[in-house]
């Protein structure tokens, strides 16, 4: 019995920090919002890592995961859940954000891209006040509150 008891704990545990593949941008799709961008220089990627610090809930309220390329890498740099991304994830977030490195594309959760955000003007407020404006979103909120 007291095996059992442990067994199931262990299980338990295995499946609460497994992350989740993702092969393609199409896996986030219907699940997250996305901001992807293209950096070229380790300084840009830790100022967009101190900018959002500090918002990680108002990241996962609006089910944001955050993608950055840089070095010919793929760096999570917010997501609400453990992910494990694939190398097809690397070049899609590439062909979508190096014609304008230092710009914060924001996908929403039909796939489709929203809107551009210059990485020097990032200012969050926007962001969540666009995603905030959208249907989808306002349907979360309402839910939320009749609950």
């Amino acid at each position: 019995m007291k095996s059992s008891v442990y067994i199931l704990l262990f299980l338990f545990i295995i499946s609460s920090v497994s992350a989740k593949n993702i092969e393609t941008l199409r896996d986030f799709q219907w699940e997250n919002r996305l901001l992807l961008v293209h950096l070229d220089n380790q300084d840009a990627l830790d100022a967009l890592k101190s900018k959002l610090t500090g918002q990680e809930n108002e990241l996962a309220d609006r089910k944001l995961v955050v993608l950055a390329t840089y070095e010919d890498k793929l760096n999570i740099i917010y997501s609400h859940e453990k992910i494990s991304p694939g190398t097809a994830l690397k070049s899609e977030i590439q062909a979508k954000t190096q014609q304008q490195p230092y710009t914060l594309v924001l996908i929403g959760l039909d796939g489709g891209s929203k809107a551009s955000y210059p990485i020097q003007d990032l200012e969050l407020s926007s962001i969540f006040g666009r995603i905030d404006s959208m249907p989808m979103r306002a349907a979360e909120i309402r839910a939320r509150q009749n609950n």
